[in-house]
């Protein structure tokens, strides 16, 4: 994802788009956001957290190796509050991905 410039707001989604389906990288628009540039910390915080809360239920409903990793640690998107409480969520490292533990998930 490229966003370019202060004045001139481009999104590159790259060709991993799939057609038919909006991901969330398409539906952003940096534009929809521009007002946050001179927003206050708490509208900023706001708008953070709803975006982290989308994010993070649409890797669950997507993924099961998110999902199960989500129900195991007791979090879900609706227990976040803040854009801090990522730090919550389990961290992921290559060999989780790479050992086969992702087909397993389910």
């Amino acid at each position: 994802m490229t966003i370019q410039g202060n004045s001139q707001h481009k999104l590159s989604t790259g060709s991993h788009a799939h057609a038919g389906r909006k991901s969330l990288i398409a539906e952003f628009s940096a534009a929809r956001y521009a007002h946050l540039q001179t927003a206050g910390p708490d509208e900023a915080s706001e708008v953070q957290t709803r975006l982290l809360k989308e994010h993070l239920a649409y890797t669950a409903s997507k993924s099961p190796f998110y999902s199960k990793r989500f129900r195991e640690s007791g979090l879900s998107p609706d227990t976040v509050t803040s854009p801090e409480d990522i730090r919550n969520f389990p961290f992921t490292e290559k060999e989780d991905l790479t050992s086969g533990n992702e087909l397993q998930a389910a």
